[in-house]
Parts: C-alpha cells; structure tokens; sequence
C-alpha cells in the first residue's frame, strides 16, 4: 500500500512504496537538484568575496612556491638556451633541470634543457646515489 509523502522542495504530494518511508523526502531528482543547488547557491557579499580572497593570496596560498613561476624558468631556458637535450641531442619532449636541484636558483648557468627521458634518468641517479649513501651509514 503506497504510503503519502511531500516533497521538501515543491512540497507537492507523492506517493513511495512503504520501504522508501524513510528514504523518500523529494518528489523527483529536479527537486533533489533544485533544493541541493538552492541551499548551496547563495551568493556572497562583495566584502565576504574581498576578504575570501586575501586567506589565499602570496604566502597564504597553499600552492604558493616562493614567488617563482614554473613558466619563469622555462621561458628564460627557452629563450637563451639551445633547444636541444644537453645529453642526447633530442628535441622531442624537452624539460628544464636544475644543476644544483635547486628550483629557485634560475640563473642560466643552473639550468640546461634535456629531453623528459634524460630528466628521469638524471633524478633516478641522483635517488640511487643518495640512497646508496643512505644505507652505508
């Protein structure tokens, strides 16, 4: 015997089969739609947008790596360095590396251009040499 219900978003009547009793509280999945997006849909204030928006700006941001772009390297690299793997001579598939292995050192004496195969077998060198060290102590 079908069991009577309302709808919480359109507050329309309908019916469920009595297992649905307690499971069932719309009457269609627009309404489930209609209601999610509406409690979750307001819109924030002018202000309440500003200060959102200064929790993630510079150093607060979680994505934030010291104010250096990847794109900086690469464009310095790209533009002063020949456009060849250093080891190979491929120009497929090109990469910047860091000599020192470090990101924020972008003077051009650190940085060469290899392919993406060379930069693994760079960093897969410099992971077995540190951990042959690793194991020795």
């Amino acid at each position: 015997m079908p069991i009577e219900k309302v709808c919480q978003n359109c507050k329309k009547k309908y019916y469920v089969k009595p297992s649905w009793k307690n499971k069932s509280k719309f009457c269609s999945r627009k309404c489930v739609y209609e209601f999610k997006i509406g409690k979750a849909g307001h819109k924030h204030t002018e202000k309440t947008k500003k200060r959102l928006s200064e929790t993630k700006k510079g150093k607060k941001n979680p994505l934030w790596n010291g104010g250096t772009s990847i794109s900086f390297y690469k464009r310095l690299a790209k533009e002063n360095l020949i456009q060849k793997c250093s080891l190979c001579s491929s120009t497929k598939d090109l990469c910047v590396h860091h000599k020192d292995l470090n990101r924020k050192n972008n003077v051009l004496e650190n940085l060469i251009i290899v392919c993406k195969s060379c930069h693994a077998k760079i960093h897969d060198n410099i992971k077995n040499i540190t951990e042959s060290k690793n194991n020795g102590k």
